[in-house]
């Protein structure tokens, strides 16, 4: 493997250990916000049951999310090739709705850190669910 594979996959690794490190703190501040009634955070239960459906549904997609990113990184086959693309097009399809949508909800320094830490993310299941067959069993990369 070439120094700049090396130094790629690092960088991988380091998106991937920062996602999980925030999605532990984010998680554990959300559960503290519900049980003392505080609001340290913005997204804490809302009075529209279908929002708080949507944010547990997105918090599990999430979740597998950086299952799938550990495999695009480690190249390990985890579950199916079509959950992968099914996920990765739910988060596609969320960002971009996010991005038209919601862009007037937003300041322009919250909308560039979602990008920042989705971007990747997206990218990362899209070649490990499209690009990378030999990971499945189909053939070369």
């Amino acid at each position: 493997m070439s120094e700049k594979n090396k130094n790629i996959i690092l960088l991988w690794k380091i998106y991937y250990w920062v996602i999980l490190i925030l999605l532990i703190l984010v998680s554990s501040l959300l559960i503290y916000s519900m049980i003392y009634n505080s609001e340290l955070l913005p997204s804490t239960p809302k009075e529209n049951i279908f929002s708080n459906i949507y944010d547990i549904g997105f918090g599990f997609i999430f979740l597998l999310s950086i299952i799938g990113l550990r495999g695009y990184i480690y190249e390990k086959k985890y579950l199916t090739k079509e959950l992968w693309i099914f996920i990765y097009f739910i988060l596609l399809v969320d960002y971009l709705g996010t991005t038209i949508y919601e862009y007037y909800d937003y300041t322009m320094l919250m909308h560039s850190f979602e990008a920042i830490l989705t971007l990747p993310m997206i990218f990362a299941l899209y070649r490990y669910s499209l690009s990378m067959n030999s990971v499945w069993g189909e053939g070369n990369d």
